[in-house]
């Protein structure tokens, strides 16, 4: 690590990709997380990336958790993740459309989805001043780091790979299973405590896609971080992003954060 990074904190990011989901396997996850992770070393920032077996259910939560838990004021993290994402039934009564956002690790089909209260419940832990940015790139993404979500809508076009799971019926019941032997209470959350800027490919009612081997989002982000990184805030960066899609985009990248958060440097310290 440089002397400037030792100087404002570090610099530490998690990537995480999947395509090999036994029943529905995408071809562009694994590549993404690769892109990232080099996009993010250039940037001098140390990176873990988890990508297929890797990436279970509990093996993401832990290296989020490590990257959380390590960090103090003047820290720059960055968790990313390219994989299946769907909404599954919300089983604790905190979501107004009765749906949990969810990301799909590997082991989903035991009914291990990552869902928003698990994420809020690692994020929730940030200590003030570290300056965490997540990049999400699968469908219902939107609001995947927190509650407060929205009802799903239409069905992705054939001409292009969505990064949408189907939750059947005997993945609900996986997934009602899987939280009932978790044996642990509600997350109790609220609106004001979010403490991290969280950038996904979509909102909270569509579906991401991916083609010739990579997702969208990931392909105009990265677009834009390597033109130029400096000096960008988040609300910059999303604005550039959205018009690299175009006049008629499929999906509509979304930035969830605080109103001052959105004039924060992107991936700089706090302050």
């Amino acid at each position: 690590m440089s002397e400037t990074n030792e100087t404002q904190g570090r610099r530490q990011a998690v990537c995480v990709g999947i395509d090999t989901y036994p029943t529905a396997p995408l071809d562009g996850c694994v590549a993404d997380a690769e892109l990232w992770a080099e996009s993010l070393r250039k940037l001098d920032f140390d990176v873990q990336v988890l990508t297929n077996q890797q990436a279970t259910r509990q093996g993401i939560l832990d290296a989020l958790g490590a990257l959380v838990e390590g960090g103090e004021a003047g820290d720059v993290l960055v968790f990313q993740f390219a994989g299946h994402g769907t909404q599954v039934p919300d089983l604790d009564g905190d979501e107004d459309d009765a749906k949990d956002e969810a990301l799909c690790p590997v082991d989903v089909y035991d009914g291990a989805f990552v869902i928003d209260d698990d994420i809020w419940e690692v994020l929730g832990s940030i200590r003030r001043g570290v300056n965490l940015t997540v990049f999400l790139d699968c469908c219902h993404s939107g609001s995947a780091t927190r509650a407060f979500g929205f009802p799903f809508g239409g069905g992705p076009p054939v001409q292009r790979r969505s990064r949408y799971m189907v939750a059947t019926r005997q993945l609900q019941e996986a997934h009602r299973a899987f939280r009932a032997n978790l044996g642990t209470p509600p997350v109790q959350r609220a609106a004001e405590g979010m403490a991290w800027v969280n950038f996904s490919a979509c909102q909270p009612h569509e579906v991401a896609y991916e083609q010739d081997g990579q997702g969208d989002f990931t392909r105009h982000a990265m677009k834009v971080l390597q033109a130029s990184a400096d000096g960008l805030t988040h609300e910059i960066f999303q604005f550039k992003v959205v018009e690299a899609f175009g006049p008629s985009p499929r999906q509509r990248p979304y930035l969830d954060c605080t109103a001052e958060a959105r004039q924060q440097v992107l991936l700089a310290p706090i302050g």
